[in-house]
């Protein structure tokens, strides 16, 4: 049994349209992105769409949590970032707890050697 060409189904193409295809643009597209008009278009395109009501996420709290370790593996959260932000605030509490230490007993020492420091009792080189 011979078919016509009219029975074949044709296969749809695939892909995105062509770019220089006006009629596939958006009003965006054609528009600078640095300029007033551009921001004003999105704008608008944001207040209409509402995307904030469309968007999806955790709702539980094991959920949420879960989520925000999300960025542990890599950028400013990452836990080597977090390790060394901690030693580094570990060293920071140890040194001013041994600064403190040190002042105490240098001033202590001080004192004791000096006695009072009353200018009204000690002689005067004036004589």
């Amino acid at each position: 049994m011979i078919m016509s060409d009219e029975a074949i189904p044709q296969k749809k193409k695939r892909g995105r349209p062509r770019i220089d295809n006006p009629k596939y643009k958006r009003p965006e597209d054609r528009i600078k992105r640095d300029s007033k008009e551009f921001a004003e278009m999105s704008a608008e395109r944001i207040k209409r769409t509402k995307p904030w009501l469309k968007t999806t996420g955790p709702k539980t709290a094991e959920g949420k949590a879960k989520v925000s370790q999300n960025t542990l593996g890599t950028g400013r959260t990452a836990k080597h970032s977090l390790y060394l932000t901690q030693l580094v605030n570990q060293i920071s509490i140890s040194t001013a707890a041994i600064l403190k230490e040190e002042r105490e007993k240098y001033e202590a020492e001080l004192s004791a050697t000096s006695g009072p420091s009353d200018p009204a009792s000690s002689p005067s080189s004036d004589d």
